[in-house]
């Protein structure tokens, strides 16, 4: 009963996925994330991230049970994803970062980047969440999953209308 949104970076963030409980749908618009999808090229992390948080309601009493995944090579170019980690800590995000040194250009060529792992492990470890290095075999998913798995649930809040048919005028009817 998780719910999720996809965010796709490069220089600038755009919302690719709003946050949704159609899974189907989520995987549709994953398999069609493509890297002309960003006009402005780079890698701005701490934009991604800001625009992530926008996606989780403010100050609610359930701060617990908010993850972002980001999966990235961790070549920053713009800004200074430390701070908004620092903030998303604040709220009670948890990040839990994918350090990744294989994608691929807008041509669909391996394009090998400089991985900056110790950012993505203090961005993880500012918010309690993990760090984990993406290999040809796994993009390591997997491990990550298993800790989201562990962390305390919380209960969506739903909403439910119950229309009645009201037929007590029958019985009336009949008593009488």
């Amino acid at each position: 009963q998780d719910r999720v949104g996809l965010v796709v970076f490069a220089g600038e963030p755009k919302v690719q996925l709003p946050i949704t409980s159609d899974y189907r749908m989520a995987r549709a618009f994953a398999r069609r994330i493509d890297p002309s999808l960003v006009s402005v090229q780079g890698t701005a992390i701490g934009k991604a991230l800001e625009q992530a948080l926008l996606a989780f309601s403010g100050d609610t009493e359930q701060s617990h049970g908010r993850v972002i995944i980001l999966i990235t090579d961790g070549e920053n170019h713009d800004d200074d994803a430390i701070a908004v980690a620092e903030r998303a800590a604040q709220m009670g995000v948890k990040i839990f970062t994918i350090g990744s040194e294989f994608i691929k250009d807008e041509a669909g060529e391996m394009v090998v980047s400089k991985l900056n792992e110790e950012m993505l492990a203090r961005i993880a470890d500012i918010t309690g969440g993990a760090y984990v290095r993406s290999s040809k075999q796994s993009i390591g998913l997997d491990e990550i999953v298993k800790a989201i798995n562990e962390m305390e649930q919380t209960e969506l809040s739903t909403v439910r209308f119950e229309e009645f048919n009201e037929q007590f005028q029958y019985l009336i009817g009949a008593a009488l």
